[in-house]
């Protein structure tokens, strides 16, 4: 890993420690944007090799992958955030996002169909002293919200799990004023396939995964609402193994849970193995290549940066 990387990395997870962000999400595919620095403990609060804390690697993994780079204000490679920037993040989940965009000095607007989910990240904001933000309980199919009042618009993970897709793009590019961008992923198309056979019937069901969409599809869609397409990324071989193994996992104990219920530590020894080996391919120099290749080869989710034309 180059020296400036390694010090990102560094320096990232210091200031996370100092103000923790949320706890890791419960369905990886969303919330590989959501994990923390802290290592969990076991039931009995002892703590876990740090090695084997999935949600320390995937942070890692994650600012490697061209996401949060506070030295350059980008969330994603190509989609900076700064003070002058009226931010939307639709379907915010845990808030990793939208907490990255308001220490940036943005003024964030956040909405979930889950009021809980606002109300928390609400108050996390507060806590830090971010008070220039806006959480709304609110379909992205319907914002409360007027024409052109955003300038970066954000949905990471959301598409697949809505009926309507095309809708909910429709309604982002209305909120958004001329020239605004927009940063958008979803799951691989090929990485859920593979999965469908292992995972629980719920991933695949409402609220989660309603709809799997190919990288073709995802663009055209993109473009039909009114966008340009500027950049693109892959990203999450890491993941992709991870819930594979899950679902292995949880068979293995017999467990019938849903992974909105499950994914939390303590974890099975197998996902703290996997975690453990990709942890020491990351501290490896000179292995960004490889890392990149893996991405490419089965990705966890695909990324596009688009502007509004």
């Amino acid at each position: 890993m180059a020296g400036s990387l390694r010090a990102r990395v560094r320096a990232l997870l210091s200031r996370r420690q100092r103000t923790p962000l949320p706890p890791a999400s419960t369905s990886v595919g969303v919330d590989a944007l959501s994990c923390e620095a802290a290592a969990p403990s076991d039931p009995v609060g002892s703590p876990v090799n740090p090695r084997a804390d999935a949600r320390h690697c995937g942070l890692v993994d994650m600012v490697m992958s061209d996401w949060l780079n506070a030295e350059t204000g980008e969330l994603f490679s190509g989609f900076s955030v700064g003070a002058q920037e009226r931010v939307l993040d639709v379907g915010c989940g845990d808030g990793l996002a939208v907490m990255f965009a308001a220490q940036q000095g943005a003024h964030t607007t956040f909405c979930d169909l889950d009021p809980a989910k606002v109300g928390s990240l609400s108050e996390r904001l507060l806590e830090r002293g971010l008070t220039r933000h806006a959480g709304l309980v609110a379909s992205g199919d319907r914002l409360p919200l007027p024409d052109g009042c955003m300038s970066r618009i954000i949905a990471t993970e959301v598409l697949e799990h809505v009926e309507d897709p095309a809708a909910v793009l429709r309604e982002m590019v209305r909120v958004g004023a001329p020239g605004a961008k927009y940063l958008i992923s979803v799951p691989d198309a090929a990485s859920e396939r593979f999965q469908q056979p292992f995972a629980h019937a719920s991933y695949f069901a409402a609220p989660n995964h309603v709809r799997i969409i190919e990288p073709r599809e995802l663009e055209e869609l993109v473009e039909s609402c009114g966008l340009q397409v500027e950049g693109r990324g892959q990203w999450g071989f890491y993941w992709f193994l991870w819930m594979n193994f899950f679902w292995a996992s949880q068979r293995e104990a017999g467990d019938d849970a849903t992974a909105m219920d499950r994914i939390r530590p303590p974890y099975h020894p197998l996902l703290q193995s996997w975690t453990e080996t990709w942890t020491r391919l990351l501290e490896l120099p000179e292995t960004e290549g490889l890392r990149r290749a893996l991405n490419g080869l089965m990705p966890k989710s695909r990324v596009i940066v688009a502007r509004r034309k």
